[in-house]
């Protein structure tokens, strides 16, 4: 992420967990090893990205993930749980987030 902010929108949405939610995912995922090792360092490491996009006058939405629901979609389209497969739906559930659609 470049430090100018450029290109960034009123709209923009950064994925936000709940505690149960993370640890969850955590339980299912093939690749575990991939996130952060506990939901508080995962926070941290949130809210620092949330307090960079508003240094930068933009202020994120935060999209709830829901645990359930991304694994459901997940199975839906014979998806492991990995690190691919969350970022493929955290995309779109951001993307549908911001037009209105969710």
């Amino acid at each position: 992420m470049s430090d100018s902010g450029e290109g960034l929108s009123l709209d923009t949405p950064l994925s936000w967990y709940e505690r149960e939610d993370w640890e969850h995912i955590g339980k299912v995922a093939v690749d575990p090893e991939k996130r952060a090792s506990t939901y508080e360092e995962w926070l941290t490491e949130a809210q620092k990205l949330f307090d960079w996009f508003v240094e930068r006058g933009t202020t994120p939405e935060k999209a709830n993930i829901r645990a359930e629901d991304m694994i459901a979609w997940c199975a839906q389209h014979d998806r492991v749980v990995d690190e691919n497969s969350r970022a493929i739906y955290i995309g779109r559930e951001c993307g549908a987030m911001v037009s209105g659609t969710t």
